[in-house]
């Protein structure tokens, strides 16, 4: 998954990407399953160091996207306040947050399947028109 976003965000012209990996921790605890996984994904990564892909974990929500939780929290990571994507552990997860966003915050969203020959367009069928044609557009933006 984190290497088809790698190639993704090169599609789109990132110079850099940060991927954050979620959990309900900033430290890892051994009992909870996302913080240990996110451990363990961050380490398969930081063994190929790349300066273009810089992957980190575990993230609470807030360090991963506010610089002034990782100030107020003491949080030493290139990624966390900085993230350019989330990666969630579970399949529930990712859709309560995304749901969170379209409906709490009113946020645009774009929905794809990466790792096909082509991107597939995925969005809920809940999603709003303008939500739809920007997947379409994500999607044939990545074709060219």
């Amino acid at each position: 998954m984190i290497k088809n976003l790698s190639l993704f965000s090169k599609a789109l012209g990132y110079e850099q990407f940060k991927v954050g990996l979620l959990s309900s921790v900033e430290k890892v605890t051994r009992k909870i399953s996302s913080s240990t996984d996110s451990e363990k994904i961050k380490n398969i990564f930081n063994r190929d160091w790349d300066d273009y892909l810089i992957v980190d974990g575990p993230l609470a929500f807030d360090n991963a996207i506010s610089m002034e939780s990782v100030i107020k929290k003491n949080i030493k990571s290139t990624v966390a306040g900085d993230v350019d994507a989330l990666l969630v552990s579970h399949i529930d997860v990712g859709n309560a947050l995304y749901k969170s966003f379209t409906y709490f915050a009113d946020a645009r969203v774009a929905s794809l399947v990466l790792g096909a020959k082509f991107p597939i367009v995925l969005t809920s069928r809940a999603d709003n028109k303008q939500n739809k044609l920007d997947s379409l557009l994500l999607a044939l933006k990545v074709l060219n």
